[in-house]
């Protein structure tokens, strides 16, 4: 007994393989790089008719590394613990992440919400 049984792909996969992201890699970098994710999606559903959602625009923007506008937990932790350490030596710090500079205030503002022992974990809201 044989079986014909194939499976489907998902709506968006194929829609994915018509209209492919690649084809619009460099424009949606540069947008991304210069504004919001929502506008970029906006633009992109009303000039190309482009609909997906924003779910998986942030796991395509994350397969090309360009998801670099957040900072992680791990990653602010590790500049507080650097900071700490270099003022010790007094020495000052500017930290760059993914090609990007890190304003000063943004690791203030980090500190501020470590405790004093940066052994600990930051509090929740981070």
């Amino acid at each position: 007994m044989s079986s014909s049984f194939q499976a489907s792909q998902p709506q968006w996969a194929e829609a994915d393989i018509v209209m492919g992201w690649d084809n619009f890699k460099d424009e949606i970098a540069t947008m991304y790089e210069n504004t919001t994710l929502p506008n970029v999606i906006d633009y992109f559903k009303k000039t190309y008719g482009f609909k997906k959602t924003p779910k998986r625009w942030k796991t395509q923007l994350s397969k090309w590394g360009l998801d670099i506008k957040n900072i992680k937990k791990n990653e602010k932790l590790a500049m507080v613990r650097k900071k700490r350490g270099r003022k010790a030596e007094n020495k000052r710090t500017q930290f760059k992440l993914r090609g990007k500079d890190i304003p000063n205030h943004k690791i203030v503002r980090f500190e501020r919400a470590m405790p004093d022992r940066t052994s600990q974990r930051p509090r929740d809201y981070m």
